[in-house]
């Protein structure tokens, strides 16, 4: 995972990337090494039961919201990671 200010090069005033937010609980992972688990390709939003398409979206193994920000929340959600926020750590390029 990059840098908090490498990412927060590639976000807008709102914290996104092209409609992603890059959420505070994000945050303790920054600079840190984790494996891609999977790519997403859609998720229902909760808030209206809809499926949204999704693009350049990856899960990273053992990277869950930790509720440090939320709540002490601890559904232990995983975070959803652009490719812009990660860099490679074995020569192959992120997708």
């Amino acid at each position: 995972v990059r840098t908090k200010d490498e990412i927060m090069a590639t976000l807008n005033s709102e914290n996104r990337n092209r409609g992603m937010w890059f959420d505070q609980e994000m945050i303790p992972y920054c600079g840190t090494g984790a494996r891609v688990e999977r790519h997403v390709q859609r998720i229902i939003d909760e808030s209206t039961g809809k499926m949204i398409k999704l693009n350049d979206c990856v899960v990273l193994e053992n990277v869950v919201c930790q509720g440090l920000y939320h709540g002490l929340c601890q559904r232990s959600i995983p975070q959803y990671w652009r490719s812009a926020w990660l860099r490679p750590i074995d020569g192959r390029d992120v997708e």
